[in-house]
């Protein structure tokens, strides 16, 4: 007897092969989102312009965001996200302050909502700076080794944070990305910067290291 699992989503037509190929990401950035509960207004900085980085930014501004910043210490990364990703405030960690930046776009108030979207540890340390009291932190990019040893519990205490975990996505995650999609609320294929062949496919992995 057949086991019917129901994991495969049909795609609509609209949505064409380069927005389909990061649904993924957007699953997985909408699945970290869905605990921060982003509300019109609010203050969001994203550690890391990556693909995740964007998506987390264009998903924070459909919800609202007043400002949303992204700490990202490489240039050329940092100006291919303020191309992509119109509004966003780029903050470069090796050129400027990033808790005093951050401070200054948000008169002295602290982010709403901080998402780690990059595996560099010192940064979930450097979240919890910046982060507003009952400030909501997503410890979005898992780090290398134990990841121990980077979490200040009396000022989440004293300062009434909250730090969620996430990790990957469910299928409602994954039909809801192909939703805003169908909807055209959001067009990832703006991110998409080449494309392979299979047969080329070394190329791509060393087009990506770059």
């Amino acid at each position: 007897q057949a086991i019917i699992m129901e994991n495969v989503i049909k795609l609509p037509d609209n949505i064409s092969y380069d927005n389909a190929s990061l649904i993924e990401p957007a699953a997985c950035a909408l699945n970290g989102q869905s605990y921060m509960h982003i509300e019109p207004g609010d203050h969001v900085v994203i550690y890391g312009s990556g693909i995740i980085g964007c998506i987390h930014a264009e998903l924070a501004f459909l919800k609202g965001a007043a400002k949303v910043m992204i700490v990202e210490p490489v240039e050329k990364r940092g100006k291919i996200a303020m191309e992509k990703v119109p509004g966003i405030i780029w903050i470069n960690p090796f050129t400027q302050n990033t808790v005093e930046e951050v401070m200054r776009e948000t008169d002295n108030y602290g982010a709403d909502v901080v998402i780690t979207a990059t595996s560099v540890p010192s940064v979930h340390t450097e979240a919890q700076i910046i982060a507003a009291k009952m400030g909501r932190i997503s410890l979005f990019g898992g780090l290398p080794g134990e990841g121990k040893g980077y979490l200040d519990s009396n000022l989440i205490h004293y300062r009434k944070m909250e730090l969620i975990g996430t990790f990957s996505a469910d299928k409602c995650d994954f039909e809801r990305a192909a939703e805003l999609m169908r909807e055209k609320k959001i067009d990832l294929s703006k991110l998409v910067e080449a494309k392979y062949k299979l047969d080329d496919v070394e190329q791509a992995f060393e087009a990506a290291i770059v």
